[in-house]
């Protein structure tokens, strides 16, 4: 072996012998925040979903860390909104039903946190359910809420907000916290023509009132055998359409990201989406995956590229956001934890799995919640009853196994109780009520929420 030869060999082998650089997750200049409403993470192409579904979203994914298995933290906007921005779970910062509203003194907002640390701070905000009428526009110098029907099926207008904003911030060498919250998908599942057509959809092919009643599945069909013979196709077209047409909106973004080397994009979604997978549509009082299951995808400086399969939430993102920006906070300030270790090919601090919880009808009123980790789901109904899931053997939650773990049951259950038959009663008088127009009250009806009379 010539001299040469032998020097190379023996970088190689010392290469080899040497412990791994983990990964340096950078601090950026600018983070974007991008909540798409009601997403199934499933019906996305990067998670297994249909080809064509969200091709931008897909290969935004490849830029970055796409985790497998993440879990929203309450199964409606408002609570699961308030988590994200608060790193709280909904028991614990109090906002549990829609007459509840996060107070001006209640728990910090990462927004907040933000301007703390000098950094300029904006939203864009199409849902009723995360805008300043429930306090969430708490931290934001500057905050844009879209109240028409009209600017709600307009994506491209919040879209261009958004990077005017960041083309601002950026050219004024700014620090930037942008959170952009997204209708669609959430029903009506209204997709534009060029989605439809992308997508094979035919719309035409049942009579106007019944594609009105898909396009509103989440609110108006309450059994799977309510649908006539191809509507269940048809529904699921619908929605995913919607998921393209917002897909196709958000390539902007993701191009301007893109072409720098300072901005961190965390793309994630409020909660699922039922789609009669158990013989249900919508969200709110189930906790099953096509519910609870959601996108969590983030991309930037120093961000490795590949899927994490680690159980992860929602209630996450404040803690993340805080660790890689170093915002003065501790840990202990939230419920999540920081996804940065599994950013750097290390393993998460978290035992116990992951909690989520449904919709309160009353504070005092307990819900469907459950404890989700690598190997089981343990569902506690709000009557009591309780299920469990082998979500290694049967990830769609179809066979309960509970009669078969009682151990499993015990640790479990004992979990949940502390979380919410204790938590709920502590925070929920800090809240404040909800400050809602005409104009607000016509977005919940529409949005299927409220009738004329009461609280759906």
């Amino acid at each position: 072996m010539t001299r040469s030869l032998l020097a190379c060999a023996l970088l190689s082998l010392l290469a080899a012998c040497s412990p791994r650089a983990e990964p340096d997750v950078g601090t950026p200049r600018h983070v974007v925040v991008i909540v798409i409403d009601a997403t199934q993470a499933a019906q996305l192409g990067c998670y297994g979903g249909a080809d064509g579904t969200s091709p931008q979203i897909d290969a935004f994914a490849r830029t970055g860390t796409r985790f497998a298995n993440a879990t929203a933290s309450a199964t409606w906007t408002l609570p699961s909104t308030t988590s994200l921005l608060t790193g709280l779970l909904q028991e614990h910062h109090g906002v549990v039903t829609n007459h509840h509203a996060l107070a001006a003194d209640g728990a910090p907002t990462l927004p907040e946190l933000f301007v703390d640390a000098g950094w300029r701070t904006a939203a864009f905000v199409q849902m009723v359910y995360a805008s300043d009428a429930y306090g969430l526009d708490r931290g934001f110098d500057t905050y844009t809420y879209y109240a028409s029907a009209a600017e709600k099926r307009e994506d491209g207008r919040a879209v261009l907000d958004v990077l005017g904003w960041l083309s601002e911030r950026a050219a004024d060498n700014e620090r930037s916290f942008t959170y952009a919250h997204f209708r669609r998908p959430h029903s009506p599942y209204d997709p534009d023509v060029l989605s439809v057509a992308a997508l094979g959809v035919n719309p035409t092919s049942v009579p106007h009132e019944r594609l009105e009643m898909l396009m509103h599945a989440d609110s108006r069909v309450r059994d799977i055998a309510e649908l006539r013979s191809g509507e269940l196709d048809l529904l699921r077209g619908l929605y995913r359409a919607n998921v393209r047409a917002i897909d196709e909106r958000l390539a902007s973004v993701f191009e301007w990201a893109a072409a720098r080397d300072d901005v961190l994009v965390i793309l994630t979604a409020d909660h699922g989406e039922g789609l009669g997978e158990h013989e249900h549509f919508g969200h709110g009082d189930m906790v099953h995956p096509e519910h609870v299951g959601i996108p969590l995808i983030i991309a930037g400086p120093g961000v490795p590229t590949g899927v994490n399969e680690a159980r992860v939430a929602t209630v996450d993102v404040a803690a993340t956001l805080a660790d890689i920006c170093a915002l003065d906070t501790a840990p202990r300030d939230f419920d999540g934890v920081s996804l940065v270790p599994l950013l750097r090919g290390m393993a998460l601090d978290r035992d116990d799995g992951v909690f989520v919880s449904g919709r309160y009808r009353t504070a005092d009123n307990p819900p469907t919640v459950a404890s989700k980790d690598a190997r089981w789901s343990l569902v506690r109904h709000g009557n009591g009853d309780v299920a469990l899931y082998d979500l290694v053997n049967d990830p769609d939650e179809r066979t309960d196994v509970a009669s078969d773990h009682p151990d499993v049951i015990a640790a479990r259950l004992a979990q949940l109780e502390r979380l919410v038959d204790r938590g709920v009663r502590n925070t929920a008088p800090g809240a404040a009520s909800p400050q809602l127009d005409d104009e607000r009250r016509a977005a919940l009806r529409d949005l299927g929420y409220i009738d004329d009379s009461e609280d759906r």
